[in-house]
């Protein structure tokens, strides 16, 4: 069980990037200030854990998410669907 927690506080590249739907350029772009989209106040946080494959503490990402008013993919279809309901 410790072994899940520990797994669950940490998120892999792929997991970045199937969250989102993005490619990894997409997600390059996203972390360079300079780069990254307008409605961004800030960029994606940098990788705690360097190496192949990056790695991020989930709290990282989810305060993020936060702070941009960004939605993971699976998010947005659901409130897209919100939408199109009468």
């Amino acid at each position: 069980m410790n072994e899940q927690i520990k797994r669950e506080e940490i998120m892999l590249t792929g997991d970045v990037l199937a969250r989102y739907k993005i490619s990894r350029s997409t997600l390059y772009f996203w972390s360079t200030p300079s780069r990254m989209p307008a409605c961004f106040s800030r960029p994606f946080p940098k990788a705690t854990i360097g190496g192949s494959p990056k790695r991020w503490r989930t709290d990282d990402v989810l305060k993020w998410e936060k702070e941009v008013n960004a939605l993971p993919e699976s998010s947005q279809e659901h409130s897209q669907g919100d939408q199109s309901t009468p």
